[in-house]
């Protein structure tokens, strides 16, 4: 098959020290770095990050183009996607390391889905079309821009719809997971919610965040849906809540983006410790986009104002070590000599050198 995307550029590699899930009294969030290239922070904004959370890599869509990033942080590949296949959502990646591409079709054909997964192997070639089968007509409208690997399923959603497609991993549907009668029932509400932000947790639990609502809904695999938050600008509370993310432990990160705070909440939905608030010096943020959890116990956090996607660790216990990549991150790397030379470097030392760019 063709291959719609081209290695680019290889560097730094290293050991992460798993520490395991980290329990919720334990988290404490230290700012790290913010991911970038040899030249400094990638000044990204408001861009989505998808894990390889096994193997610590980080993935970023910006520009028509695929960014890696590599256990220390550093860029590692760029790679071109092809405008051929469409129009790429999102990107998701399984426990081998092939990654899955959720696309547009350019034209929707009648009696067709208009999107479907792209299969690619570590090195970005294309392997295999998936195109969903089992979706009802009544959701032949449903055009989803968020895709989540978990478990062995495809979760995708669409931000002004109250519904999450489960997907197996042939892309035929198994569920479909509707919030919509778990909203309030004023009217205004019903008609204007949406997503802020969608996670699935180690238990299957699909959590959303609904804005308009101020509060977080998370689903169990039973289809029983437990609620939590109010609005405030307490700990604990939300102006407008947006993305979300959980851990290995099943603790739940919440970001309030009017604060550009992160408030945690423990399995049991109870309110931990929140971090961040509004600021460009390290440790601060500047209205949350996106958030990610690593296995590693690493917290990615998306954010605008050109101010990139900062990592912090969830517990002092995280630490980055020398070394070499997991197998399909040493693959990827694999046969690139250019930059020999700095592959020693991490974001850690560019990002205490300078600050993001701007533009």
């Amino acid at each position: 098959m063709k291959t719609i995307l081209h290695a680019g550029l290889a560097l730094a590699a290293v050991l992460v020290t798993a520490v395991g899930p980290v329990p919720a009294a334990e988290i404490a969030p230290q700012y790290e770095y913010t991911l970038a290239d040899f030249t400094g922070p990638v000044p990204f904004m408001g861009v989505r990050v998808r894990l390889d959370a096994a193997r610590e890599e980080a993935f970023i869509l910006s520009g028509g183009s695929l960014r890696v990033f590599g256990p220390t942080g550093m860029e590692t590949f760029s790679l071109p996607l092809d405008p051929e296949f469409g129009v790429v959502q999102d990107v998701a990646v399984d426990e081998t390391g092939d990654l899955y591409l959720l696309a547009h079709e350019w034209i929707q054909r009648p009696g067709t889905t208009g999107f479907y997964l792209l299969r690619c192997d570590y090195r970005g070639v294309a392997r295999e079309k998936l195109v969903p089968t089992g979706i009802p007509e009544k959701l032949a409208d449903f055009l989803p821009n968020t895709l989540i690997y978990a478990g062995g399923r495809f979760y995708v959603s669409v931000s002004n719809r109250m519904q999450v497609l489960v997907l197996s991993k042939r892309a035929g549907l198994e569920q479909v997971k509707d919030f919509t009668a778990s909203l309030p029932e004023e009217k205004d509400i019903r008609q204007n919610a949406s997503f802020g932000g969608i996670a699935v947790d180690p238990q299957g639990r699909v959590i959303v965040s609904v804005p308009i609502d101020f509060g977080v809904y998370v689903m169990a695999a039973d289809g029983q849906v437990a609620r939590f938050g109010e609005a405030g600008s307490r700990p604990g509370n939300f102006n407008i809540v947006g993305p979300v993310a959980t851990d290995a432990a099943g603790n739940i990160f919440v970001a309030d983006v009017l604060r550009s705070t992160v408030n945690v909440f423990d399995s049991g939905l109870q309110f931990v410790t929140e971090f961040g608030g509004y600021g460009i010096t390290d440790g601060k943020l500047v209205k949350p986009t996106d958030l990610a959890v690593s296995s590693a116990g690493r917290l990615f956090v998306s954010q605008m104002r050109n101010r990139g996607v900062a990592v912090f660790t969830l517990s002092p216990a995280g630490k980055q070590e020398s070394g070499e990549a997991g197998e399909v991150g040493g693959r990827r790397a694999a046969g690139n000599k250019e930059h020999e030379g700095i592959r020693s470097f991490t974001a850690r030392d560019v990002t205490h050198a300078s600050t993001p760019r701007e533009g």
